[in-house]
Order: C-alpha cells, then sequence, then structure tokens
C-alpha cells in the first residue's frame, strides 16, 4: 500500500470512531421503572398550581472580614517607574462587611475599611542620583488614615 491509501485508511477508521462515539447512549430515558413511576404520580397528584418562589427560609444574613495591604505609587516613589515601589511604607488594611440576600437575584452589601496609606520623600529619594536629588531637597511626607464605607447591591443572573 502506498502512503496516501494508509492516511485515507486511518482518516476513515477515525471518522467511523467519532460517528460512534456520538450515536452510542449508555443512558436511555426512554422507559421509566416501577420505582419513577410512582415518584412521578406522586409529584403530580400534589402538585397545587404553586411557583417556586424563594421562601423565608432561604433568605438570610452573612457577615466577612477582609486583610488587605496598601501601598503608595506616585510622586514619592523611588523611582519614576512602575515597578519602583518601598514595601517598608506598605501597611496592612481591614475590613469588615455585612451583606443580606433578599432574594434569588439580589442581596445588599456594606463594607467598612480602614488602612493607612504613607510616603517620603526623604527616605524613598535618592540623593546621589541627579534625576532624584530635587525630591530628597524637597523633602516631602504624608501619612493619609483612609476610612472607607461602601453600600453594594448584588445582583446575580444565577439563583
Amino acid at each position: 500500500m502506498d502512503r496516501f491509501t494508509k492516511k485515507n485508511n486511518l482518516f476513515t477508521l477515525i471518522v467511523i470512531v467519532f460517528i460512534l462515539a456520538l450515536t452510542v447512549n449508555t443512558d436511555s430515558y426512554a422507559q421509566m421503572n416501577r420505582r419513577q413511576i410512582k415518584k412521578n404520580s406522586k409529584q403530580m397528584r400534589n402538585f397545587r398550581g404553586k411557583k417556586n418562589v424563594f421562601g423565608k427560609g432561604r433568605v438570610y444574613n452573612y457577615a466577612g472580614l477582609s486583610l488587605n495591604a496598601l501601598n503608595y505609587f506616585g510622586d514619592l516613589a523611588p523611582m519614576p517607574s512602575r515597578f519602583s515601589t518601598e514595601f517598608k511604607y506598605t501597611a496592612p488594611s481591614v475590613g469588615l462587611a455585612f451583606g443580606h440576600r433578599f432574594g434569588p437575584f439580589y442581596s445588599l452589601r456594606g463594607e467598612l475599611s480602614y488602612g493607612t496609606l504613607k510616603g517620603d520623600d526623604f527616605e524613598s529619594a535618592d540623593p546621589y542620583n541627579e534625576s532624584a536629588q530635587y525630591r530628597y531637597v524637597r523633602n516631602l511626607q504624608f501619612r493619609n488614615r483612609i476610612k472607607e464605607l461602601s453600600i453594594t447591591v448584588v445582583f446575580d443572573l444565577y439563583k
């Protein structure tokens, strides 16, 4: 056999196996056993036409705690590049969250966060670098305590 015939036979074999894999189904739901018939009959007999509602048992509250890190990048950063930062100025931030689920698609969440952000020209600028020397001389510094309160309405696409 030549090379073309071998490839053609292999391709035909792959197509046949693929078609068989698609047509062979191990699960068949055309007929039910007696237990399934009784279960379905009982469900149909007890049906009163009520909708599946989001009942009082599914309404709930939740609380959360978050721990984050804050760091400053701006004029007081050591170098004017995106990856230049002083890790000694990294400070923790703490957050508390509380939420209430009203229905299957919506809930309300309130969050309170607190952290400190700081920067210092005197410590971060290099006095021997000509491009950063003016920052060392200007000697700016700041420390901000950030308190954030947020209220969020959450809409879920799925129940």
